[in-house]
């Protein structure tokens, strides 16, 4: 219950961030379809000497007018997820599922970093912003033939 509320509380605060970066260039973005996971590697610059913490991500969609602020509508499509920390390691792969209905463009993640304790604080870091495409499905049926047997 307590993780879930600090989830909660990071989507709230963390997709209102407003942050002094430059937004990259649509074509320096990567792109990740709707549906599909996206992974990010992250390296802290102090080593815990602890195992139990939890190195964190929040993704959300930005608004294209304000792209330091999100989309109201993008709230829904916040999702969270974490890696524990392990004793003496720096670098920690933190993957994430964008939603299958997720609308098309720039989304942004937050980072933070929890202590076992479940206080937790934001790690600084650039910008980091990436495009999601909206997956398109081939041969959708639209109408079916119905017969009772």
């Amino acid at each position: 219950m307590r993780l879930s509320q600090v989830v909660v509380a990071l989507v709230l605060a963390s997709c209102s961030i407003q942050l002094n970066a430059h937004p990259k260039s649509q074509r320096e973005l990567k792109t990740v379809t709707a549906g599909d996971s996206i992974t990010f590697d992250v390296g802290l610059d102090e080593i815990p000497q602890f195992s139990g913490g939890r190195v964190s991500v929040l993704v959300c969609p930005v608004n294209p007018n304000l792209p330091d602020q999100a989309i109201e509508s993008g709230k829904q499509f916040a999702r969270a997820s974490y890696a524990d920390t392990i004793s003496n390691q720096k670098t920690y792969a933190v993957s994430i599922q964008i939603p299958g209905d997720a609308p098309d463009g720039v989304w942004e993640a937050f980072f933070s970093f929890a202590l076992p304790n479940s206080s937790s604080r934001g790690l600084h870091h650039s910008r980091v912003e990436f495009q999601v495409r909206h997956r398109q499905y081939s041969g959708v049926p639209l109408s079916a033939a119905i017969t009772v047997q």
